[in-house]
């Protein structure tokens, strides 16, 4: 039986989260959330950088795209 350690815990979201992505070469990962919200996070300190509001669904899916400078491209998922 393979064990597994937790090294942090903290509250992200208030729904699920349904993605998570990092930031190519930074110390930075982005959530997506069923909450209609996606946080920039920065991992060294793990507290929150900036949040996305105003989503009308459940975010499923969020990407860095390293050809753009570090762009955040997201999904709505409309059910």
């Amino acid at each position: 039986m393979s064990r597994c350690l937790l090294f942090v815990d903290w509250q992200a979201h208030q729904n699920a989260v349904f993605d998570v992505d990092w930031m190519p070469g930074e110390n930075q990962l982005v959530t997506a959330s069923g909450d209609q919200n996606i946080a920039l996070w920065d991992v060294a300190t793990e507290s929150s950088i900036a949040a996305f509001h105003g989503h009308t669904s459940s975010i499923k899916t969020v990407r860095f795209l390293p050809s753009h400078n570090g762009l955040c491209h997201c999904y709505e998922v409309y059910q």
